[in-house]
């Protein structure tokens, strides 16, 4: 073996080590990303994905073949959530069309797996998923802004859910006086204050909008699905504030 062979392994092996050592670091880079909410995001069995506030790992896979002997079979994902209160499992499974809440630090966030809404249709559609993907949704915590509303605003609440989503289906004309903000409610005509108005519906949640068209009238718009959310990304109304 001559000196020039050694060299030339000595070369070779520590070129190769310095590969793999980036390869790892390459690794553990990926493993420690942290993943964006609202957004698709990939996962695989054993593997943590790390959020901002947590991380959630798929732990297992359970089949359970359809009833009188179908061809389908329904599908339940595990996960295990660990947050700084703990750990938790939650699951997933195929043939229910609802997210799967949870909650972390107070916090109330879904997993969505399947199929989610697609935003940019205008009127509601989904788009499907594959099932090696999911999407974690954090909810936007907003304070009520209450120094831009105005007298003959629209204001909406909610009264029922449907599969998870919270569906606005009632409205309201804001009235702004000294003493404070009043609402004028489309379905009994009743003045109230807005506080007492909003703590009617599904955790006091409210939605209040401008009317940007000259051209619309609330009285004729009618629910799609059972209510109005889809009013709230169109043209015609601009959110002043919201409190959820």
């Amino acid at each position: 073996m001559t000196i020039k062979f050694i060299l030339a392994s000595l070369i070779f092996f520590s070129s190769l080590n310095d590969s793999c050592i980036e390869k790892d670091k390459t690794t553990i880079m990926i493993d420690q990303q942290t993943h964006n909410y609202n957004s698709i995001t990939a996962f695989e069995l054993n593997k943590k994905i790390h959020f901002p506030d947590f991380t959630i790992e798929h732990t297992r896979l359970k089949k359970i073949p359809g009833p009188n002997n179908a061809k389908w079979e329904r599908r339940t994902f595990y996960f295990n959530v660990t947050g700084n209160d703990g750990s938790q499992e939650i699951t997933w499974r195929t043939g229910v069309i609802r997210n799967t809440k949870f909650t972390v630090e107070g916090i109330e966030y879904e997993l969505v797996m399947g199929s989610y809404p697609d935003l940019d249709s205008k009127v509601k559609s989904y788009k499907n998923l594959e099932l090696n993907k999911l999407i974690i949704i954090k909810p936007e915590k907003v304070k009520l802004s209450k120094q831009n509303i105005k007298t003959g605003d629209i204001v909406f609440r909610s009264t029922k859910k449907k599969n998870g989503e919270v569906l606005f289906n009632e409205y309201g004309i804001i009235e702004k006086t000294i003493l404070g903000l009043f609402v004028w409610d489309n379905r009994n005509t009743l003045k109230q204050p807005l506080s007492r108005w909003s703590s009617e519906g599904i955790d006091k949640s409210i939605a209040v909008f401008h009317i940007k068209s000259s051209d619309f009238q609330m009285n004729k718009a009618e629910m799609i699905e059972g209510s109005f959310n889809y009013l709230f990304n169109g043209t015609e109304l601009e959110l002043v504030s919201k409190n959820f």
